[in-house]
């Protein structure tokens, strides 16, 4: 990801500063589209501009729009298009794909309990369902998710609730 303060690149700058990665770096290499952070996204020019790097893995796609998902992991089969979010989870595990989770932190038995379902060839809307169902509570109050999750990960790991940076807001 170029530096933080570098916003909305051209697309060719895109791709000569990953081509240059990619020429140097022989370990397979995902990418992070998470454009509301990042403030660059992934297109899918870029995308099919370093299909031609046998390293490019794949990316980890964190923005809840099911339908950008939906496009990158049909134009890009043969790349393992991971999910950061748990809307797009089943529909990634039901085309191949993989997740990488912020979830995870939480409720690390829900999620376990999605991939048993899947590894066992059964059915994975209930344990998809009490996922969404444990989310839910983290956004109830229409608060940002990051403060509540790290509160319940002390309560969890039985530790002080870790300082939240601004501009996320603290948990009373």
């Amino acid at each position: 990801m170029p530096p933080f303060y570098y916003k909305h690149p051209r697309e060719e700058a895109l791709k000569k500063y990953y081509s240059m990665i990619f020429e140097q770096v022989k370990i397979p290499i995902n990418l992070y589209h998470i454009p509301f952070a990042s403030g660059v996204p992934i297109s899918h020019e870029l995308l099919h501009s370093l299909e031609k790097y046998p390293n490019l893995a794949g990316i980890k796609d964190s923005v809840d729009d099911a339908e950008v998902y939906h496009r990158f992991v049909s134009e890009f089969p043969k790349l393992n298009m991971r999910t950061g979010t748990d809307v797009n989870l089943k529909y990634a595990l039901d085309h191949g794909m993989g997740a990488i989770l912020a979830e995870g932190n939480n409720f690390t038995k829900q999620i376990a309990s999605v991939f048993a379902a899947k590894r066992a060839g059964k059915d994975i809307d209930e344990p998809i369902a009490k996922l969404h169902a444990a989310t839910k509570l983290l956004r109830a109050g229409g608060v940002d998710e990051y403060g509540p999750m790290k509160y319940a990960l002390s309560l969890q790991m039985g530790t002080r609730q870790f300082y939240q940076r601004p501009p996320n807001s603290e948990c009373d």
